[in-house]
């Protein structure tokens, strides 16, 4: 999109989240002006109605000039040379929140600032045909390694820093055992069931287009990029895309394949701030977050009823801990700090995905952001990628 449309878009959006604001604003205002009216004898409630309809007035005011003041202001910028705001430093950062929390709500309504399902190489989307893919990676080789990134993140939350330089796991995949890796930017409101199919038709077109004969492909998912990359193979294996037979292995790192607490806890907050009329308009703010955040309560890839997973792929996931011993009992109950092992692992005594538990290793003292960048994971990351070899008893490693 151009820095003019991008503009535009985003003082539009900000004139949206003033509207919202100001109605909730509101709308706590009248519910306590009804809470007083209760106790007023008759002849006095005429005053609160005067004030009642006087706050309205008011609020409609703020919001309308407010509104017309911030979309006029991005007119004025937009025509002003410079970058795109998804292309500068504080756009990079504040795109992907954007898109995780009211990612879906911006695919109808604000389209321009919502991020498309993308393969991303030097700041830019790469359109999957084949002289672009050329053009992007000079030095492809017949090994991808797909990395797909969680909620509110992009293709540069795998990149950190490692003595004054930046790297990645793919980084060092490339440089060690000579894989290509492909990072993924996508639209992290939107529902696992919608972008697991968009990663499929994606990888299709990468395989069809790629500068050499792909002979195999790994997926490497972080949170909820590890149900995306599953429900990916998943609707592959159902169309039969012929991408999906040369994956190998997929490796899920803290993905909350049962549920994350924090998102789990969004619709019973919702439901206390219901409980009272005061409260009642905040209830809206969670009732308003994206179906991305809310599939992760429930760890949901497809449905109620997820299809099996492709038998010939190696699944594996990576439990974290914020103790330095993995299976001590507060690791246990507080998992990550995002997720709990469990749910890491993929199982439980309840329910479960069809993962073979000994394809899985429990690493301690290591956060949830900690699995991008940290030396254990990457270890355990490689040696699953090496080759296919069956690792024996799920293992536990101490930070």
């Amino acid at each position: 999109m151009t820095r003019a449309e991008e503009t535009r878009a985003a003082g539009g959006l900000a004139a949206d989240a003033v509207s919202s604001t100001v109605d909730v604003i509101a709308d706590v205002h009248q519910a306590i002006i009804r809470g007083v009216e209760r106790w007023l004898p008759r002849p006095a409630r005429a005053v609160t109605s005067l004030n009642s309809a006087a706050a309205g007035g008011i609020y409609e005011v703020v919001d309308a000039a407010v509104g017309s003041a911030l979309r006029a202001g991005a007119h004025l910028v937009a025509e002003r040379p410079g970058p795109a705001p998804s292309h500068t430093e504080v756009g990079r950062a504040v795109q992907p929140i954007l898109n995780g929390v009211w990612g879906d709500w911006l695919a109808v309504r604000r389209p321009t600032l919502a991020v498309p399902m993308a393969v991303r190489a030097g700041g830019d989307d790469v359109p999957p045909r084949p002289a672009s893919l050329a053009s992007a990676f000079p030095d492809a080789t017949d090994r991808l390694v797909v990395f797909v990134h969680g909620l509110m993140e992009s293709e540069q939350s795998w990149w950190y820093g490692q003595e004054g330089a930046r790297t990645s796991f793919g980084d060092r995949l490339r440089v060690e055992l000579g894989m290509t890796p492909i990072y993924l930017r996508y639209n992290t409101g939107l529902a696992v069931s919608e972008n697991g199919p968009a990663l499929a038709r994606l990888l299709d077109a990468v395989w069809a287009g790629w500068p050499v004969p792909v002979r195999r492909i790994d997926l490497v998912g972080h949170s909820m990029g590890g149900l995306v990359a599953r429900a990916a193979c998943q609707a592959a294996a159902q169309v039969d895309l012929a991408w999906v037979d040369a994956v190998d292995t997929v490796i899920t790192l803290g993905t909350p394949h049962l549920g994350a607490p924090l998102a789990k806890a969004v619709p019973v907050g919702e439901w206390l701030l219901t409980r009272f009329p005061q409260s009642s308009p905040f209830a809206r703010v969670l009732t308003g977050c994206s179906v991305g955040i809310k599939d992760l309560a429930r760890g949901v890839v497809v449905g109620a009823a997820d299809p099996p997973v492709p038998r010939h792929i190696a699944y594996h996931t990576v439990a974290t801990s914020l103790t330095r011993q993995p299976r001590h009992p507060a690791g246990w109950l507080v998992g990550d700090g995002m997720v709990r092992q469990t749910s890491a692992l993929g199982t439980d005594r309840t329910r479960g995905i069809d993962v073979d538990p000994a394809r899985a290793a429990r690493i301690g003292g290591v956060s949830h952001q900690g699995l991008l960048r940290h030396p254990a994971v990457y270890d355990q990351l490689r040696t699953w990628l090496v080759a296919r070899v069956d690792p024996g008893p799920g293992s536990s490693v101490g930070a």
